[in-house]
């Protein structure tokens, strides 16, 4: 017998709802995929609309972030046919009217042209979702006094830089070396 949390049944519902709408849309659009699962084509529509979570389908599939890579990297798993299916789903993902822009010829087309990074971009976030990056580490913050060395620093080799910046350079130079000696560098 198998009890479920009020919470997961909504859970599963919301998914099959999700899953369902997709369907739907892929065959009103007529999307014909042949080398991408369905599922992972449903997912990545969704995900892009904000709708469902698509690392646990990624998980599912067995999908490393080899198989997220254009083929002509070294690394790459990925078929030519799989790349641009990718690059077909990602683009819906941002919505039709995106879809019917990448479809359209790529010469002397300006908008496609500034579209398609975004398409890189798209594949790339999916690739860090299998790798599980969360995105850019922050640093650890820096003391006041820190950060004030550093801006003085950063003064000293501008100065040095530009000795015609002020009449009395030699003057502040000093003045400079003084005050690092002082404070202790």
């Amino acid at each position: 017998m198998l009890i479920l949390t009020y919470q997961d049944a909504i859970m599963l519902l919301c998914f099959r709802k999700v899953v369902t709408m997709t369907n739907d849309i892929i065959k009103k659009e007529n999307i014909v995929l042949k080398a991408v699962e369905p599922e992972l084509g449903n997912a990545i529509i969704n995900w892009g609309e904000g709708q469902i979570s698509l690392t646990k389908v990624l998980r599912k599939l067995g999908k490393k972030e080899s198989d997220l890579l254009p083929p002509k990297n070294v690394n790459s798993t990925c078929s030519k046919d799989f790349w641009e299916e990718l690059k077909m789903l990602a683009a819906r993902s941002y919505g039709a009217d995106m879809l019917a822009l990448y479809m359209q010829p790529k010469q002397n087309n300006p908008e496609r042209t500034a579209f398609a990074p975004k398409i890189s971009s798209r594949i790339g976030n999916i690739r860090d979702l299998i790798a599980g990056k969360k995105g850019k580490k922050k640093a650890e913050p820096r003391t006041p006094d820190a950060m004030f060395m550093a801006h003085l620093k950063d003064a000293e080799k501008k100065l040095s830089d530009n000795p015609e910046l002020f009449d009395n350079f030699d003057e502040i130079v000093e003045a400079m070396e003084n005050l690092f000696n002082v404070i202790g560098d």
